[in-house]
């Protein structure tokens, strides 16, 4: 098995390479709506906490699936729109303001990823399971984004949700 990390900031790799010193492990820094890999080079991909920061959805899932080989699955965990969404608090631990923010609700979601060729597997709100471990966060780190994503999801503005998809052969 190896891990390939992508990340489009230089200092979040290196501390990355800093924290790991298994070597099936790399890290590379670059955009994941232009990845500097061949078509199906992945067998799987994860991606944690991504989708928020970009409006281009439509590229960065289609970039995803040029890389990942047919009938490989594709995992996501990331904080889509509630109901509430235009009421946001800000700054958020991905965005300082509401125009840097990009968040879709999952049937938007949905759509996309379907039309981009994905079947949707799997899908769950872990709205519970973020607010626990914010909860747990927040006693130790009291930043005003984390304040603000715990009220966010509290007021159902937002919540992070699980995602298990498959490309289509």
């Amino acid at each position: 098995i190896k891990v390939t990390g992508l990340d489009l900031l230089p200092e979040f790799c290196e501390e990355a390479r800093r924290n790991t010193d298994d070597p099936r492990v790399n890290f590379v820094c670059g955009s994941a709506l232009a990845m500097d890999f061949p078509a199906e080079a992945f067998d799987a991909i994860f991606m944690l906490h991504v989708s928020m920061n970009i409006g281009k959805k439509s590229n960065l899932f289609s970039e995803i699936h040029r890389v990942l080989r047919k009938n490989s699955q594709f995992a996501f965990y990331e904080i889509l729109a509630g109901d509430g969404v235009e009421n946001m608090s800000y700054p958020c631990p991905w965005a300082s303001k509401q125009e840097d923010s990009f968040l879709i609700t999952p049937s938007d979601l949905e759509i996309l990823v379907e039309k981009i060729g994905f079947t949707i597997e799997s899908k769950e709100s872990r709205r519970d399971f973020g607010l626990e471990a914010m909860v747990r966060r927040q006693a130790a780190y009291p930043e005003q984004p984390f304040v603000n994503l715990l009220e966010n999801v509290r007021e159902n503005r937002c919540a992070p949700w699980q995602y298990v998809c498959r490309k289509d052969s």
